[in-house]
């Protein structure tokens, strides 16, 4: 039988079929010169809807 739910493990968002599926600050720098910033700000957090039932909005 097939998993059919969808969970959070950690930061990746885990879909039926084996597809994990994590979310990854960046930064747009110019393509010329050089910068001294990364261009990656690590991972999004994710988080259930539900743990914030009184500060998320009506649909």
């Amino acid at each position: 039988m097939t998993d059919t739910t969808v969970r959070i493990d950690g930061n990746t968002l885990r879909l039926p079929g084996g597809v994990a599926v994590r979310f990854v600050r960046t930064l747009r720098l110019p393509e010329t010169g050089t910068h001294p910033l990364p261009p990656g700000l690590g991972e999004f957090p994710l988080r259930r809807v539900s743990d914030y039932p009184d500060t998320v909005p009506e649909r």
